[in-house]
């Protein structure tokens, strides 16, 4: 006998529901940080990331005052509060090419870079914005910079994005250095910027103006004319807001962003990841795609051997259309939709326990132009006509 058939006087409790609980977004603006120092304090670990706060002033002195370290987690706090930054520490080499191979680090080993990738499973922090300062802005041998192309590889499987600086010279350095890459999660970002430390290369600001972003306007905003906390930079970009013919619209037009003066500050202007295919030119839209897949990723796993039966099936599409809903309220998405197509799921995928859920959607794109049309209207004198007579009481000589 079933047991819904078995006789009972009394209550029954049942639990309903597919124990999925609502999809929700995880952090976005966790920072990891790639870098060196000759002379940081033997009780940090090496190539094994640990986490870095505003406020861990004891920890931040351990850096030390050599390399890259200090100076540039320094430069990111001092334009965000609180923010969680994944450090790893790796010794330099004794040549330029060694301390390249050191930043770049070694995949089986779990240094340098892909430090970063394992980071999740030391400081249960997954990094969503990789930067090596200084290492990666420049050509080697005439052909890609391999620290830049390792970065890129870790952004890909963490669903990250990665900064770069360019190489700080003339445009034309800029756009031969971006044409290296062809890379959807690559934000370059020429020149070089002045601080009252000296000169340095922006990764470190511009990933200070994306964590401001992300927590003031949230992940799907671009990080395109925002502020920034410098002094000037090493070369001046000229820019027009109504013309075209302009240095500035020349990088953009190669994807690379620039810094810009205006109205008194300087500001990342440019939106572009450095990739010519035009779906993915914007990396905002990206980053809205990745934290999308990742929030279902993180839920969606809890049904597999599950009995597959319509219920579940539904409750899954169901979570799915909530997130969809909720992103779409905030105007983090312009729509998107789930569902489950017959046609796509054969009998015999079915029989193996095999479904395929689609879905579709589109992130909102940043604002890149606003054309303004204006149009000479004569028919407004007939207000300063109403006006002067309104005023003379409509007085004229022939009264």
């Amino acid at each position: 006998m079933a047991a819904t058939d078995e006789f009972h006087q009394g209550l029954r409790f049942k639990r309903v529901g597919s124990g999925l609980g609502a999809i929700d977004i995880y952090d976005t603006t966790t920072v990891g940080m790639n870098v060196y120092s000759d002379d940081a304090d033997a009780s940090l670990p090496r190539n094994e990331p640990f986490m870095l706060f505003k406020s861990d002033t004891d920890k931040r002195e351990k850096l030390g005052t050599t390399g890259t370290a200090r100076k540039y987690t320094d430069a990111l706090f001092e334009s965000v509060s609180g923010a969680a930054v994944v450090v790893n520490l790796f010794e330099p080499g004794d040549s330029p090419d060694a301390t390249l191979e050191k930043a770049r680090g070694d995949e089986a080993a779990q240094s340098g870079l892909y430090a970063l990738e394992a980071a999740e499973g030391h400081v249960h922090y997954r990094p969503k914005i990789i930067l090596t300062p200084t290492l990666t802005g420049f050509r080697v041998d005439n052909a890609a910079n391999p620290v830049a192309v390792a970065q890129g590889q870790i952004a890909k499987r963490l669903g990250a994005v990665h900064i770069t600086s360019g190489p700080g010279t003339t445009d034309e350095d800029a756009i031969t250095f971006r044409k290296d890459f062809d890379d959807e999660r690559m934000i370059i970002f020429d020149p070089l910027v002045k601080t009252a430390g000296g000169m340095m290369t922006a990764e470190a600001h511009v990933a200070a103006a994306g964590v401001q972003t992300d927590k003031e306007v949230g992940f799907h905003a671009s990080w395109g004319n925002k502020v920034l906390a410098i002094l000037g930079v090493n070369r001046i970009v000229p820019h027009h807001m109504s013309e075209s013919d302009t240095r500035a619209n020349y990088l953009l037009s190669n994807q690379v962003n620039t810094i810009i003066s205006h109205q008194g500050g300087w500001r990342t202007w440019g939106d572009y990841a450095a990739t010519t295919d035009s779906e993915m030119r914007f990396y905002c839209q990206l980053r809205v795609d990745d934290i999308v897949n990742e929030a279902l990723a993180r839920h969606i796993w809890r049904v597999i051997s599950e009995p597959l039966i319509a219920d579940k099936v539904t409750a899954v599409l169901d979570r799915m259309n909530g997130l969809f809903s909720d992103m779409i309220d905030d105007q983090k998405l312009v729509g998107g939709h789930a569902s489950f197509e017959g046609d796509r799921n054969s009998d015999r995928a079915l029989e193996l326990g095999r479904i395929v859920l689609s879905y579709d959607s589109f992130p909102p794109p940043p604002i890149t132009l606003v054309d303004i049309e204006h149009k000479r209207q004569p028919r407004y004198l007939k207000r300063t006509v109403a006006a002067i007579l309104a005023a003379s009481g409509n007085w004229s000589f022939s009264q």
